[in-house]
């Protein structure tokens, strides 16, 4: 696995995580002054799509670290690789909490209910 792959790996799941965060906070400002009836869909959907990218480049990175434990004797920065992969499945798994419970959130509270973003107080 190159350095590339390894770099992806480390930080694919906090940019999902952050366009997760993005897209939700614009999907609500514009959302909610213009009374879109399928806000909450909308929300789940884009919720859904972020958890299952990071998940995925957890379990990606997860088996790549196993794999690699079979080429240890043979490849000299397999150890380092290890490392790295191992601490991106561990944030991966952070991020797909941290997704998943700002979706939670975003539909367990009317997302449209403060007046600072044009919703009805």
């Amino acid at each position: 696995m190159g350095k590339g792959r390894v770099l992806l790996a480390l930080t694919g799941s906090g940019t999902a995580w952050l366009i997760h965060l993005s897209a939700a906070y614009t999907l609500i400002a514009l959302g909610c002054p213009r009374g879109w009836p399928a806000l909450g869909w909308q929300l789940t959907g884009l919720t859904v799509a972020c958890a299952t990218a990071t998940a995925a480049i957890g379990v990606a990175a997860l088996r790549r670290r196993r794999h690699l434990r079979d080429r240890m004797h043979l490849d000299p920065g397999a150890d380092a690789r290890r490392l790295l992969l191992g601490v991106a499945g561990l944030l991966a798994g952070l991020f797909t909490l941290l997704v998943v419970g700002g979706g939670v959130a975003a539909l367990a509270w009317p997302p449209c209910h403060g007046a600072a973003i044009g919703g009805r107080p």
